[in-house]
Formats: structure tokens, sequence, C-alpha cells
């Protein structure tokens, strides 16, 4: 959804929630798993008892419209990036990802390798910093001091 980033409101610059727990409850009954907005959202214990995953910029009391405008099944515009109908949002804590439709299967396809990728640099840097290997390093050969 995009909500123009403003954080006046739960959404855009015209003072409202971009959404809140009734349009969520929506939105789970009829078979979505979550939302994203560059906009702030309202109700969130509300959106939490449902179980949906949520991404916004904020909280913001203020209510959404009631009656619209709005439209579901179209491209969206979400933090400046186009979301065409159909591509796939993955996201979790760390941020959100749009990942074409046409390109799903490429991405599937490189999964492995990129885990492997990540996994192997979480070890080394786990494994450099458990030793503090560097740091003796310099401290050793005297380009750095300890100090209390």
């Amino acid at each position: 959804m995009d909500g123009v980033g403003g954080m006046e409101t739960a959404i855009s610059p015209l003072f409202d929630a971009h959404i809140a727990g009734c349009a969520v409850v929506v939105d789970n009954c009829s078979g979505g798993i979550g939302f994203v907005t560059d906009s702030p959202m309202r109700d969130l214990v509300g959106i939490q008892d449902v179980g949906l995953a949520a991404w916004c910029n904020g909280l913001n009391p203020n209510s959404p419209y009631a009656n619209g405008p709005g439209c579901v099944g179209f491209d969206a515009s979400v933090g400046g990036q186009l979301v065409p109908s159909g591509d796939i949002i993955v996201a979790d804590i760390d941020g959100v990802v749009v990942v074409p439709h046409a390109r799903i299967d490429r991405v599937i396809a490189k999964l492995d390798s990129v885990r492997a990728a990540e996994t192997a640099m979480e070890a080394k840097v786990k494994s450099e910093f458990s030793e503090h290997s560097r740091i003796i390093q310099m401290l050793t050969d005297g380009r750095a001091v300890m100090e209390d």
C-alpha cells in the first residue's frame, strides 16, 4: 500500500490511518497473510490477534477511510517501488523484498547458493571475532595499544 511515506497520520497527508484492525480482519478472512505499507497503521493489538504479518513505518491512532478510496488486484507503489499485481512479497524482521513474478523460478533456483554463502560468511565472522585474531595481531605488532 502506498501511503506516501508520511508519518503525521496513519496514512497520507489526509490525516487518516492507512490500515486498521477491521480491514486486516477482512484481509485475513479472504486469504491474506499480511501486508506492507510505507505509512503508519493503527490497531496493532487487533492486527496481531488475527495473526497477520504487518510491515509499516509507524503507528497512529487516526482512522482510515471506511469507504475508499482503494482497490485490490492492481499494481501498487510502496516506498517508491512499483509492485505489479502477482509479484511475490518476501518479508521478515529485517526488511521487505519484492520478487517479480516472472523471476520467481530464477530466484528460487539461487536460494540454496545464497543461503550457503551467507552461512559461510556468518561462520567466518563469528570465528574471527571469537578469536580476535586481528586485534591480537595489532596489539602484538604495535599498531594498537590497550588502555584502561
